[in-house]
């Protein structure tokens, strides 16, 4: 059976809240409950539907905008997991998504696209990068970290455009 007429068949997507209602009874779901992204254990809602996994966003996106066209992901724009709104939703490339990734948790400076570079050749200054089409670009040595991060937000605005994001 087509997917998509499978998904319309179990749910109701409301686009305004980020959730669906269950048209009808199916695994451990019964006729009227929402499904939202709430606390789950990984970072997406995932629903088993016909032994196939499936997230929230992409189901939610799917009712509301018909199929997900070969090659694209669906992205986040605040960065929020749970946040399935439609507004807050975009298709785009996988490339665009990890654009908008935010800050790494082992980066130690707490700033994306910045590092510390101790070496012995110049000491204590804090280097900037950014990853272009799987390219690493080198944007340079400042004094400050916040003098890096400021050079890797103008790179990512120019660069990544609407998909840039500085934290």
């Amino acid at each position: 059976m087509n997917e998509l007429k499978r998904l319309k068949e179990l749910f109701v997507a409301d686009g305004e809240l980020g959730v669906l209602v269950v048209k009808e009874d199916f695994n451990s779901y019964k006729k009227g409950d929402v499904i939202s992204a709430g606390i789950a254990k990984s970072r997406y809602k995932l629903i088993r539907i016909n032994g196939r996994i499936l997230s929230l966003h992409r189901i939610i996106w799917m009712l509301l905008n018909g199929p997900i066209i070969d090659g694209l992901v669906i992205d986040h724009i605040n960065g929020n997991t749970r946040d399935n709104r439609i507004c807050n939703l975009r298709a785009c490339s996988q490339e665009e998504n990890l654009r908008n990734r935010k800050t790494h948790s082992n980066n130690q400076c707490g700033l994306k696209g910045v590092y510390f570079d101790g070496s012995r050749v110049r000491p204590s200054q804090w280097r900037a990068q950014i990853r272009h089409q799987g390219r690493k670009i080198y944007l340079g040595r400042f004094p400050t970290k916040e003098q890096a991060h400021s050079a890797y937000i103008r790179a990512a605005k120019k660069l990544h455009g609407e998909f840039s994001r500085d934290i």
